[in-house]
C-alpha cells in the first residue's frame, strides 16, 4: 500500500523536528477534542503521553487521530505534521 515501517522513537524524532508554521491550516473539520489531541500529535507526543495530558484512555487517542487522518486526508503521524505546517 505504500506504507513504510519505521521505528516509533523515531518517527517522533522526525515529527519533533518538523518546522513549526505562522499560519493557520484549515482544520475546521476536526471536533476540539480531535484538535487537541492533533495538536500534541504533531508536537511529536506518544499516545500515552496525549492519553495523559488530555485525562483520556489511550485508547480515545488511536480513535480520535484515525478520525484526523481520514478528515484531513494523511496517512500518518509525520503526514499529519507536514500537514499541519504546510510543507
Amino acid at each position: 500500500s505504500g506504507n513504510i515501517w519505521v521505528y516509533p522513537k523515531l518517527m517522533l524524532r522526525l515529527i519533533s523536528l518538523v518546522p513549526e508554521n505562522e499560519t493557520t491550516p484549515d482544520i475546521s473539520l476536526l471536533t476540539e477534542r480531535e484538535k487537541q489531541t492533533t495538536m500534541y500529535a504533531a508536537k511529536g507526543l506518544s499516545n500515552p503521553q496525549i492519553a495523559q495530558k488530555l485525562e483520556i484512555a489511550e485508547i480515545t487517542v488511536k480513535k480520535s487521530l484515525s478520525s484526523v487522518y481520514a478528515k484531513l486526508n494523511v496517512k500518518d503521524r509525520l503526514g499529519l505534521a507536514l500537514y499541519l505546517n504546510n510543507i
